[in-house]
C-alpha cells in the first residue's frame, strides 16, 4: 500500500497557534511591536500558511488594541486564506528603533586625487 498525499493543505497549519474560532474564523495571537513611526501587530505563524505576517497597529500614541479584530490574511495562496482571521493581542514588545538591524550606507566623503 502506498501513501497518497492529500492536495488539501492542513488547517490549521502545524506551527500556528489558534486561540479559538468565531463563526468558523480562527482567532490568532499577535505581538505588538512598536517602532518610531508605526506600531505593527505580528502573527508568528499564520493558521493558513505557517508564515509570519504583519498588520498595522496604529501610530505612536494610539492604542493598538483598537486595531484588533478581523483582518485579511497576507498569504500567497489566497484560496485557503480568503476568510482571514481575528487578531488578539497577547504580548507587547519594548519599543524598537525602526533602523535597527538595517545596514546604512557609509557617509564618508570620497576624495579623488589626480596627479
Amino acid at each position: 500500500m502506498s501513501k497518497t498525499r492529500s492536495s488539501q493543505p492542513q488547517f490549521p497549519h502545524p506551527r500556528a497557534t489558534v486561540l479559538g474560532y468565531d463563526a468558523g474564523i480562527p482567532i490568532v495571537p499577535v505581538t505588538v511591536q512598536r517602532y518610531d513611526r508605526v506600531t505593527q501587530l505580528r502573527i508568528s505563524a499564520c493558521p493558513y500558511c505557517g508564515r509570519s505576517h504583519y498588520h498595522g497597529g496604529g501610530r505612536p500614541g494610539e492604542d493598538p488594541r483598537n486595531y484588533q479584530g478581523h483582518r485579511t490574511a497576507h498569504c500567497v495562496d489566497l484560496k485557503l486564506s480568503m476568510r482571514g482571521y481575528i487578531l488578539r493581542i497577547v504580548e507587547t514588545e519594548p519599543r524598537q528603533n525602526s533602523r535597527a538591524g538595517r545596514s546604512t550606507p557609509s557617509r564618508r566623503r570620497v576624495v579623488h586625487v589626480t596627479k
